[in-house]
């Protein structure tokens, strides 16, 4: 054998042995916070009975994946919404997502709202977001622990919305405007 070979066949070893897949797990079914179905409609009311309508244009969890050798990828695992109301009126998307790399070590709640003109642009665009950081090493399978089943986000700075409430197991189910108006899910 060359001696040319013998390296090669070394660091063949020290690369494989050093080496490991990530695997990143999907998003806890027990943690259903946005139930919903595409083209589902939410609908909400106020106090002077007026009503936004929300179409659910896209609801998406994260699926269990397998990153490739030596990748020493950071795992993102998530949930989430978007929904939107008609072109010039409000529109959001919401997750929740835990990210880390062999373990979650943030939990980040986060909605973005935004109103769109026709041409595809937004005219304003503001964020709600809540992130937790957990006080040991987690596993995926223990954000749970972290999450509550009623999720507060509150921003009173926010030109649209200054406050949300997600239920677990029942979604989005108020919101508050900037005027101290409070949007509450209809059944």
């Amino acid at each position: 054998m060359k001696k040319t070979d013998v390296i090669i066949i070394i660091l063949l070893l020290i690369f494989c042995i050093g080496c490991k897949r990530t695997h990143c797990p999907a998003w806890p079914i027990e943690l259903n916070y946005f139930p919903y179905s595409k083209n589902q409609e939410l609908v909400f009311i106020n106090s002077h009975l007026d009503t936004q309508y929300f179409k659910i244009d896209r609801k998406e969890n994260a699926k269990s994946e397998l990153l490739d050798w030596n990748c020493h990828c950071k795992c993102t695992v998530f949930t989430l919404f978007a929904a939107n109301s008609t072109p010039d009126s409000l529109n959001m998307i919401c997750d929740i997502n835990a990210s880390g790399l062999e373990y979650p070590n943030t939990i980040t709640i986060n909605c973005d709202y935004y109103i769109q003109a026709h041409n595809d642009l937004y005219h304003y665009k503001e964020s709600l977001t809540e992130e937790i950081v957990p006080d040991r090493k987690i596993s995926y399978k223990e954000v749970y622990k972290y999450l509550l089943d009623t999720l507060f986000i509150e921003n009173k700075k926010n030109k649209i919305i200054n406050k949300i409430v997600i239920v677990k197991n029942k979604g989005f189910v108020s919101y508050t405007t900037f005027d101290g108006e409070e949007w509450i899910l209809a059944d």
